[in-house]
């Protein structure tokens, strides 16, 4: 694959992102359940050809197409970093100006411990939220492969580095397409979280779904003067809790505050009801609220924007 950053211009770098993009939905057409995969089975959103040469190489399972897509993705992140590194390095450390000062070498010391975290006034040009929303949402599907906390972590690296790449574009005022946040990919980021059922299992693995699929909700709310929140993103993040925290009246609690804030922004869908319906024994009153729940007590204001912001 052409390293990121060998050409000068921006063309090159936009050629090089959409052939990663094309290369991903073609791994993702391959992971059962996937969004890809279902869209391909309806005939849209994959080229057949592409989909004809990454069929020619399936595995028995779509393990291995995950695998795939996470290096690709890890890849185009170093290439990008070393890319921004070389572009604003103002210091350039050779043989010829290393001595033996005690000075200097503080100042490189310093250099040093700048580049561990190292800012840049532009995003990564080899990376783009459709990659990282491909590669989610795989993540988030049964036939992923990577251990539990290593695809936790992995989720919480991704959620950073799209809030990162957004600030670095101006925030509020970005307009590259390429790093301007979906509600999509925050979705994509619950979702995997609310694939995880381990009440009662492993502390560090629920703790993490939890921090994941809230990290992603709380980037939707600083995000909302350019993304907002569907009912998926609200039927996503009750299923997290319905299986993440143990049956009492705080989880009662947290159903109920999250579905006032849905129902609030308008987006009480049947989806939503269902995911309620199914959480009972948190406390009396909970249940009481609960059962009085329905599609047909629902009124406009609660479901006006349902449609208006949901995705195809």
């Amino acid at each position: 694959m052409t390293e990121c950053g060998t050409e000068d211009d921006g063309e090159g770098l936009e050629v090089l992102r959409e052939r990663l993009e094309y290369v991903l939905r073609g791994h993702a057409a391959n992971v059962p359940q996937s969004r890809i995969a279902s869209l391909s089975e309806e005939g849209e959103g994959v080229d057949p050809r592409q989909l004809r040469v990454i069929r020619s190489h399936k595995s028995s399972d779509g393990g291995i197409h995950v695998e795939a897509m996470n290096r690709l993705v890890e890849r185009m992140e170093n290439e990008g970093e070393l890319y921004l590194k070389q572009k604003y390095s103002k210091v350039m450390v050779t043989p010829e100006n290393i001595n033996d000062d005690d000075e200097e070498d503080d100042e490189l010391e310093d250099l040093d411990e700048e580049e561990e975290t190292p800012t840049y006034p532009e995003s990564n040009p080899c990376v783009s939220t459709l990659q990282y929303e491909l590669l989610l949402d795989a993540l988030a599907q049964p036939a992923a492969t990577l251990p539990t906390l290593a695809s936790l972590t992995r989720v919480s690296s991704i959620l950073a580095a799209i809030l990162s790449q957004h600030t670095a574009d101006g925030g509020v005022t970005n307009v590259n397409f390429h790093s301007v946040p979906t509600v999509r990919v925050f979705n994509a980021a619950i979702k995997h979280s609310s694939m995880m059922e381990t009440v009662g299992g492993n502390e560090k693995e629920r703790d993490g779904a939890l921090q994941n699929a809230f990290t992603a909700f709380d980037a939707l709310y600083q995000l909302d003067a350019c993304v907002k929140r569907n009912d998926e993103t609200y039927a996503l993040l009750l299923k997290v809790v319905s299986q993440q925290i143990p049956t009492s009246r705080s989880k009662g609690n947290v159903l109920r505050s999250l579905y006032e804030q849905c129902k609030d922004e308008g987006v009480v869908s049947a989806q939503v009801l269902e995911v309620l319906k199914g959480e009972t024994g948190n406390s009396e009153e909970c249940d009481d609220w609960i059962e009085g729940l329905g599609v047909e007590s629902l009124t406009p204001r609660q479901t006006m924007n349902v449609e208006r912001r949901r995705i195809a």
